[in-house]
């Protein structure tokens, strides 16, 4: 009787052809998989959280704190940037770097 393998965490992220592609290329070689991987990186999941987007971008925090100085509110910021009110108020809450 054979045991198949669990699959590694990293194949939800990918379609079989991009895991096919990576095993191709990689085969036999050992290769880093970051846990957290950056949105630009090749091997990031498509579907991360607008938390996960926002701890990476300091573009949209920036976005985010121009936009409440101009007085509109967390809602009214949450909606225009696609994120949650709660995406919002933890931007605000940190310290600009």
């Amino acid at each position: 009787m054979s045991v198949v393998p669990e699959p590694h965490p990293i194949q939800q992220w990918l379609t079989d052809e991009q895991w096919q592609a990576l095993l191709a290329a990689r085969a036999g070689r050992r290769i880093y998989i970051p846990t957290h991987p950056k949105p630009e990186h090749p091997l990031a999941p498509k579907h991360q959280s607008a938390w996960d987007r926002l701890r990476y971008s300091d573009n949209i925090r920036a976005e985010i704190r121009r936009l409440a100085t101009q007085g509109m509110t967390r809602e009214q910021i949450a909606s225009k940037l696609k994120v949650s009110s709660k995406t919002v108020y933890r931007a605000l809450r940190q310290a600009p770097h």
